[in-house]
Formats: C-alpha cells, sequence, structure tokens
C-alpha cells in the first residue's frame, strides 16, 4: 500500500492555512489602509493608525502572533509611506501596542485551543470508558450465559470463603435466588455442619498453599434426592502473585459411581462363577470412566492364551466390533478351567470405546469331550487306514491263486473230454465262480485305489477324454448289445482324467447291461452349467428302478438284482467316493420300466487347478 499520499496530505493542509492567515493579514491591512483614505477628508492627518489597529486585532485573533506582527509592519509601511504618519513617537507607540495585542491575542488563541485538546481528549477518554465498560459487561453476560447453560456448577470464592458468583445450575439445585446465595458461605446455606466445615477447610487451604483441591463428596438437595458430587477448588491469582479469589467447579458424578458399583459386582460375580466352575458370569465394563489397562483384565488368562486375548480385546477396542475368543483361566487354587467369552465393544460419536459389556461361561467339559473325539477320530481314522491298506494288499494278492486256478480249471475242461460231463459240470461251477471271484476282487482293487487316490494333489479332468477311454474299454459291449450312445461336447473340471474314466465306465456299463431285451440300448452323455459347477447326466432306455431306490443303490455291495443280472455291488459306490473326493455329488433318477437317468455335479476347472 503507497503511503505517501496519506503522509503527505496533512503537510499540504498546513500550507493552506498558513497561507490563508498571512493573506488574510494583507487584505486586512488593504482594507485599513482603503478605510483610512476614505475618511482622510473628515479626519485629516490626526489619528493616522485608527483604521489600522482594528485590522490588526482581527488578524492577531484569527491568525495568531505571525500574522498579527506582519499585519503590524504592513500598516506601519502604508502610514509611512503615504504621509499619514510623521511622529516617530507615535509609530512606535503604534509597533509596540500592536505586538502586545497580537502576543495576547495568540495567548488568548493557544489557551483556547488547549482547553478544546483537553475537552476533546476528556471526551474521547469518557467514550473509551463507556465502551470498555459495555465491553465487559457484554463480556460478564457471556461468561454468565455460558456457565449458567452447563449441567456443572461453577462458583467463585472471596477470601473469606464466601459466594461471590454462582452459576444457574448450582442455585437450581439449592433452590434459591442468587441475592439470597451471594456473600454466604457453606455454614450460611444450612449445609451439613460436617461438610460445610470440610468444605471452608478446603477453601482456605487454597489460599495458604496456592494450590488446586479436588474431591467427592455426597449431598442431599432440598428434594430429599441424595446424589453423588466431584468438585475441584483452584486458586486465581491477581496481578502481583497473590491468591485473590478461589475458583470451584462441581460435577454430579451419580450415574459414574453406579456404573461402578454394577462393574465391581459384575466382576465379583464373574470371579465366583469361575471359580465356582460351569457357572455363567457377565461383565459390563464403562470404558469412559473405568481407564484401567487391559492387562488388569487379563491377568487371571492362561499365559498361553494370555496374547491372544489381549489382541482380541484391543481390535474390539479399535474397532468397535465382536469380541468372541475360548480361552483358559488359572484360579487361585492353581487349577485350570476353560471358558467362552462374548462381548461387544460400543463406541461413541467420536469413535471413542466408551463400553463393554458381555457374557463369559465356562467349556471345560465341552473342551475335554472335543479333546477325547478328536483321540477317538484319530485313532478311527488310523483303523480305517489300515483297513484299506488291508483291502488293498488282499484284493491285490488274492487274484494270483485265483489266476491259477482259473488256469488248471480251463486245461481240465479241454482235457476230460466227453467222459467226464459230471466232472466238467463241476470244473464249469469253479470256472463261473472263479470269475465272480475275479470280478469281485478286481472291483475291490478299484476301490482302494479310490480310497488311496484321496492324498493325492488335485487336478484337471478332461471329461471328454475321460469318456473317450470308457467307451475304448467297452468297445466289444457296445458293439455286442448294438448300443447307440450319443454325446455333447464336455467341459473340464476340478478332477483326475484317469479316476473319471471309472465313473464313466462304470455308468455306462450299468446302462448296457440293465437294458431291455426287445430294443437296443440308447445312452445320451449331457453337461450344463450351474453356479460354479458342471452338472453331467447319463441317461439310457433301460428297465429303470424304483424310485425308493434311489440313494441304495450307491452303497457298498448293494445290488438290486442279484440273480438275473451280474455285478459286485461296488461300481456306483466307486463312482460316489471318486465324484465325492472331488467335491462334487452323484445322484439318480428313475421309473421301473422307463429307462434311468444318473447325475454327477463336478466344480468348474479353476487357476489354480490349471497350476
Amino acid at each position: 500500500m503507497d503511503l505517501a499520499p496519506e503522509l503527505t496530505r496533512p503537510r499540504q493542509r498546513g500550507a493552506r492555512e498558513t497561507f490563508v492567515r498571512y493573506a488574510v493579514a494583507i487584505c486586512s491591512v488593504a482594507a485599513g489602509l482603503a478605510l483610512r483614505f476614505a475618511l482622510a477628508s473628515a479626519l485629516g492627518s490626526t489619528v493616522p493608525y485608527i483604521t489600522f489597529f482594528p485590522a490588526v486585532m482581527l488578524v492577531a485573533w484569527f491568525g495568531g502572533l505571525g500574522p498579527g506582527i506582519l499585519a503590524t509592519l504592513l500598516s506601519l509601511v502604508a502610514v509611512l509611506y503615504f504621509g499619514l504618519e510623521t511622529n516617530i513617537t507615535g509609530a512606535i507607540l503604534f509597533v509596540a501596542v500592536s505586538v502586545f495585542i497580537s502576543i495576547l491575542t495568540e495567548a488568548l488563541r493557544r489557551s483556547r485551543a488547549r482547553w478544546s485538546s483537553a475537552e476533546e481528549a476528556l471526551a474521547e477518554s469518557k467514550l473509551a470508558a463507556e465502551r470498555s465498560e459495555a465491553h465487559l459487561l457484554r463480556q460478564c453476560h457471556t461468561f454468565d450465559t455460558a456457565l449458567s447453560n452447563i449441567p456443572d456448577f461453577t462458583y467463585i470464592f472471596d477470601l473469606a470463603g464466601r459466594f461471590t458468583y454462582i452459576n444457574r445450575a448450582l442455585l437450581s439445585l439449592w433452590q434459591r435466588p442468587l441475592e439470597d446465595a451471594v456473600g454466604k458461605n457453606f455454614f450460611d446455606l444450612a449445609y451439613p455442619p460436617e461438610l460445610a466445615a470440610r468444605l471452608q477447610r478446603q477453601i482456605q487451604q487454597v489460599i495458604d498453599t496456592k494450590e488446586s483441591v479436588r474431591d467427592h463428596t455426597p449431598f442431599t438437595g432440598p428434594t430429599g434426592e441424595t446424589r453423588h458430587y466431584e468438585y475441584i477448588f483452584v486458586p486465581v491469582f491477581a496481578a502481583n502473585g497473590q491468591v485473590e479469589s478461589v475458583a470451584g467447579s462441581t460435577r454430579d458424578i451419580t450415574e459414574h459411581k453406579k456404573a461402578e458399583d454394577a462393574l465391581r459386582k459384575s466382576e465379583e460375580r464373574l470371579t465366583l462363577a469361575l471359580e465356582a466352575g460351569g457357572g455363567v458370569g457377565t461383565w459390563d465394563w464403562d470404558i469412559a470412566s473405568d481407564r484401567r489397562p487391559i492387562a488388569e483384565f487379563v491377568e487371571h488368562i492362561h499365559p498361553d492364551d494370555r496374547s491372544r486375548v489381549d489382541a482380541s480385546i484391543g481390535h474390539a477396542l479399535e474397532t468397535g466390533g465382536n469380541f468372541v475368543e475360548e480361552y483358559r483361566v488359572v484360579q487361585r487354587d492353581g487349577k485350570i478351567r476353560w471358558v467362552h467369552a462374548r462381548g461387544r465393544c460400543h463406541l461413541d460419536e467420536a469413535g471413542i470405546a466408551v463400553r463393554f459389556p458381555g457374557v463369559i461361561y465356562e467349556i471345560t467339559g465341552r473342551k475335554r469331550a472335543e479333546e477325547d473325539l478328536l483321540h477317538s477320530n484319530e485313532e478311527l481314522t488310523r483303523v480305517n487306514r489300515e483297513l484299506e491298506e488291508f483291502a488293498y494288499v488282499a484284493s491285490h494278492d488274492l487274484q494270483e491263486p485265483l489266476r491259477t486256478v482259473n488256469i488248471y480249471t480251463q486245461l481240465i475242461l479241454r482235457d476230460i473230454g466227453s467222459e467226464g460231463e459230471k466232472l466238467g459240470q463241476y470244473a464249469a461251477f469253479i470256472q463261473r465262480g472263479v470269475v465272480r471271484m475275479e470280478a469281485l476282487i478286481r472291483d475291490l482293487l478299484t476301490f482302494s485305489r479310490a480310497v488311496h487316490g484321496e492324498e493325492l494333489p488335485i487336478g484337471t479332468a478332461d471329461l471328454s477324454t475321460s469318456l473317450g477311454e470308457a467307451l475304448s474299454v467297452l468297445k466289444e459291449d457296445i458293439e455286442g448289445s448294438a448300443a447307440l450312445i450319443t454325446a455333447e461336447s464336455l467341459p473340464r473340471v476340478r478332477g483326475d482324467t484317469s479316476q473319471m474314466a471309472h465313473v464313466f465306465q462304470n455308468l455306462l456299463s450299468n446302462a448296457l447291461k440293465y437294458r431291455k431285451n426287445e430294443a437296443p440300448p440308447e445312452i445320451r452323455v449331457s453337461a450344463k452349467p450351474e453356479g460354479g459347477q458342471w452338472i453331467v447326466s447319463v441317461r439310457d432306455n433301460g428297465i429303470g428302478f424304483e424310485p425308493r431306490y434311489a440313494d441304495r443303490i450307491f452303497g457298498l455291495f448293494k445290488r438290486l438284482h442279484t440273480k438275473e443280472y451280474a455285478g459286485t455291488g461296488l461300481g456306483l459306490a466307486i463312482c460316489k467316493r471318486i465324484v465325492e473326493r472331488y467335491g462334487g455329488r452323484i445322484w439318480a433318477e428313475g421309473r421301473l420300466g422307463d429307462g434311468a437317468a444318473f447325475h454327477f455335479s463336478l466344480p468348474k476347472e479353476t487357476t489354480d487347478d490349471m497350476s
């Protein structure tokens, strides 16, 4: 900002005023001279300065000492120049009187200016004082309004312990007007003697020590209700560092006191419940008023579980979420018990934890039962694995002697000729039994391989390839029955191509086996997506089955036709085990005499499966 114009403006105004004062001096002398010439015929040469004295006085009054002296000198020059005065004594007397008049007028003018300035300063001081008083009144009103509209009680004492200020909240509690309380102490206000003595003693303590005092007390108001209050007295210092008054503030902590009592009782109940065993306890942690560290609450937790529970509580306090934990606690007698704790932390509008209620109950019996069950499951798993290994080894080792029996039975049938008809019949029975035994052992071996395959990593199965392998194995049966098999394009799924070939082989073999005599088999293989899975279906036009057997046929050694059709009862059980191994399921639909449909679902191929 350019300040030059602001600085030069007063100088310019002063120059103009000076010019005007001196111009008035010149003009006044000229007017006096003109008036003297006008009166020359009447006055002659007498009283030559009669018209100049008024001019000098006017100039001195208006312009001050300088213009007055200038007017005096100009008047003297005019009188001498125009020959209006030849007496030197008169001239000296005129100059002396005019200068005296100018000096006197200047003194009067300056005195009047100082008086005017003093009046203006006094007026400004008075106005400033009025403004300061009004500002102070506004501040006092604001201060009183603010303190009178808060729930806390605020007040001020003088050095004698008497009230000098009381906000409306405290007056409302006392049910007294302000004028009936100001200037009184606690004794005057009918406080209980012991409480009044304590409060007055604490006020004096603040004055003597210049330090704050904090305390709490119950108080019964005029309504008869007793509530708990926390208060603080603080010193108010003057400019010289001495205490000039004592300020106080009181807060109602009744609800906080109740919450503390409730928390203490809750902790007692929880401790008793845990010590008694088999009990249920609750807690309600009022965090806003109880800032104890978490470590104090988890000190009874088993050391191996403490850090986990501590972290879980901390997370609940930060996020306002649920707290659910199972952990061990160490009782006073050293016994260890399992408990299940569940709570929820509540946050205020600022996102700060204020309350944390919860419930806890003992689960020692359940934990022991779970440990026993886990041990039993591990033992059962071990036994099942041993049985599976036995079935695998037995089915594999039994094939060799059966193969030997079958070979020599065939040799007997070839060599006995027509003479041993009865012996041939017996040998045929033996051969059929051996063939059936081989089929049964072969299926057991396949089932065992399916079980052992569950330990292998899961990959991706190309169902089109699997179906092709199954059709290749069943080529002779398909041609022999003149079957018509149609298949849609099949997807890649989560599984194993070789094992899925076993599934298709068993399903197609059943469709070929359980066909109608009067019509060649018609089999259709299809697939459709459904959510994250593929549903594969194998439908035929065979003899079907009653719907009530839809679940039974997937059991081990479960056969609906034990005499009419050959089989071991393991084919569909193998299919079920393989499909479930890869996260799918298998089911059947059918009606007697109207064909059957077998469906199985498998998860779609994923990137992880491909890798």
